[in-house]
């Protein structure tokens, strides 16, 4: 058994709330950090157009705000994440705000984890 930390609510604009860092901390009390893993939504087109495919929205991807996130999570002793990118490689969604942006945010989401 392992922890599997997955913040949906959470603000992307902001770091996590207190609320939810307390939560976290508070779940590393009782799961070792080295084996905890964290899975976030900071590319899932489908979470931030609510799910519904007639409200596609841009991706609110800001590096500084995901490399804050990575450097919180790492101080707490966590390496291992994932994330959902849902919708984000759908044609409509590449015609809407383009491939190369797409393609550069996720390659730059792969060279900061790195």
């Amino acid at each position: 058994m392992f922890l599997e930390f997955a913040p949906i609510g959470r603000n992307y604009e902001d770091s996590l709330s207190y609320k939810e860092y307390k939560a976290l901390q508070d779940n590393l009390e009782l799961f070792p950090s080295n084996t905890a893993h964290v899975l976030e939504y900071w590319l899932d087109v489908s979470m931030f157009s609510g799910w519904d495919r007639d409200k596609w929205s841009k991706v609110p991807w800001d590096r500084n705000n995901f490399k804050r996130d990575i450097d919180m999570y790492r101080s707490l002793g966590i390496s291992s994440y994932t994330i959902f990118a849902t919708w984000m490689l759908h044609q409509f969604y590449l015609d809407t705000y383009g491939e190369d942006e797409a393609i550069k945010i996720l390659k730059k989401y792969g060279t900061i984890l790195k």
